[in-house]
């Protein structure tokens, strides 16, 4: 309503029937410091003052209004009159009541003016809303760090599964706005939701029967285009109503590393497969080796047979072929070499020596400088070179 609704709203007979419910009504007489001069029953439920008390000195603004807010609040009224304004709402602000209550509130004042248009009363609608700013501060938070996670984030309703909020990170990344995310089911951002065995996972999920579950999904774009994702979702219970929070992560890059990584290790596998390379990897700091299958074939071990330390590993080399393996093997250690290279005997498991050439390299140095790793292949050959034979 207009300013005069307000002012004909003014009246004493008016204040005394708000007994209950949010919204007190307070009436300052417009003298200095703005004494009480009535206010609404109900304010002894929402404060815990009785009426009587606020009325008796009379109290002030000053005596209820929290003093962080006071200065700000005293200078909206004053502006408003200064500028002849009978109707103005204020910021938010604290109110204290007794016993250390405090409560927010928003407030509308209307001005009540004599025959002279003198303001003689200010009459304040005072909705009391400490729920509803409580409410909106833990949102502006909750939106601040989801803007901050730089994964797709979604509050997905409990029942119909419907999207309630979206973070930054997910319009990005779908090419939806938040309006059009919220007019969305979860279903429209993946078919794999409407699968039926995803919709068991989430009964299981909203029953307790598991604290979270992850899949990888097929995310679709605003434009049709799909690509690759990783899910994450978690029931809340305790939102009312209940509700899931789903994160989703970009896995494409990972993915695509992934296929390289095995059409790598294919095309690795089949090179020393027809190289009849046998691959070893030793951990220098503990002495640990790690011997491929071409290896076990090479020699004839088996894989319960094979192996695990760089001790038993020397033992099979031939006695004689030792310390000339070793030169070879410290000087590349030492710096000396860009790589290691040597052929020298081994005992086959059916008891022959079988001559190998032996090709390493260090892939890995600790901290202070010092191997820490190697890795190389190992090939059978017929007989010795010759510069290995006659020396």
């Amino acid at each position: 309503g207009d300013a005069a609704e307000y002012r004909a709203a003014a009246p004493a007979a008016l204040i005394d029937r708000f007994h209950t419910g949010p919204l007190m009504l307070f009436r300052w007489r417009n003298t200095a410091g703005w004494p009480i001069e009535r206010v609404s029953p109900n304010v002894e439920t929402l404060l815990g003052y009785p009426a009587t008390v606020l009325t008796a000195r009379p109290m002030r603004p000053d005596d209820c209004i929290h003093p962080a807010d006071l200065a700000r609040v005293q200078l909206e009224v004053r502006t408003a009159l200064a500028r002849g304004i009978d109707q103005f709402e204020h910021q938010p602000y604290r109110m204290l009541g007794s016993r250390g209550r405090m409560c927010w509130v928003k407030e509308i004042t209307a001005c009540e003016r004599d025959s002279a248009g003198t303001v003689t009363h200010l009459c304040g609608y005072v909705l009391e809303m400490t729920r509803e700013f409580a409410q909106a501060q833990r949102s502006a938070r909750l939106e601040r760090l989801l803007a901050a996670i730089d994964q797709e984030v979604f509050l997905v309703a409990g029942d119909d599964q419907r999207l309630l909020l979206a973070n930054a990170s997910a319009v990005r990344a779908t090419g939806h706005t938040v309006a059009e995310l919220r007019q969305m089911a979860l279903a429209d951002l993946s078919a794999d939701f409407a699968a039926q065995d995803f919709q068991t996972r989430l009964r299981a999920l909203r029953d307790g029967h598991t604290p979270a579950l992850t899949l990888d999904f097929a995310h679709r774009r605003k434009d049709g285009s799909v690509y690759p994702a990783e899910a994450r979702v978690t029931f809340c219970a305790q939102e009312q109503p209940p509700a899931y929070v789903l994160t989703a992560l970009d896995i494409g890059e990972r993915k695509q590393a992934e296929t390289a990584l095995r059409v790598s290790e294919q095309r690795m596998t089949l090179a020393l497969r027809g190289a009849d390379l046998g691959l070893w990897d030793w951990n220098i700091a503990t002495g640990e080796m790690a011997l491929g299958a071409a290896w076990q074939r090479m020699l004839g071990y088996p894989p319960e047979q094979t192996p695990r330390h760089i001790d038993a590993y020397e033992e099979l080399r031939h006695p004689e072929d030792t310390p000339w393996v070793e030169i070879q093997l410290h000087r590349h250690l030492r710096g000396e070499t860009p790589a290691y290279e040597t052929t020298y005997r081994m005992r086959h498991r059916e008891g022959p020596w079988v001559w190998v050439l032996e090709r390493g390299r260090g892939v890995e140095r600790d901290a202070r400088g010092r191997p820490a790793r190697a890795a190389g292949t190992l090939h059978r050959v017929d007989r010795a070179p010759a510069a290995k034979a006659a020396g």
